[in-house]
């Protein structure tokens, strides 16, 4: 990982510059934000990175959640909508984020179309412990 990482509200803050009237549930993300991954985490050591990579591999987490920007298709309203998957065994944040984009996201997407929603972007990924 070669990425940088900065403070989770400084990256929101330009998503909602990027879309103007959006309004984003700060409660709704953690501390820090890895460009590179798009995760949000949290970090009490002085080295997020080193945080980052412990975060990655953890087998323990209880959820992964997916952070995605959508648009209501009658109205065009902007809204943040988090996506919770149940960790099931013993997998790793690292090995979800793979196995989301390449066999969740597509199902997301079409479920999000049924359901009056446009899919713009995703916003990141973050996790409960």
């Amino acid at each position: 990982m070669s990425g940088k990482v900065v403070e989770g509200n400084t990256y929101l803050d330009r998503v909602e510059q990027e879309f103007r009237g959006l309004i984003i549930p700060r409660y709704k993300f953690r501390r820090f934000f890895e460009e590179e991954t798009r995760i949000f985490f949290d970090c009490e050591d002085d080295d997020p990175m080193d945080c980052l990579k412990e975060i990655l591999e953890r087998r323990d987490l209880k959820e992964f959640v997916v952070l995605l920007l959508t648009k209501e298709k009658e109205g065009g309203g902007l809204k943040v909508l988090d996506i919770s998957y149940r960790n099931l065994g013993t997998e790793t944040l690292r090995h979800f984020i793979t196995h989301y984009q390449s066999q969740l996201e597509p199902t997301v997407k079409m479920s999000l179309m049924a359901g009056g929603l446009e899919y713009l972007s995703l916003i990141g990924y973050s996790y409960e412990e």
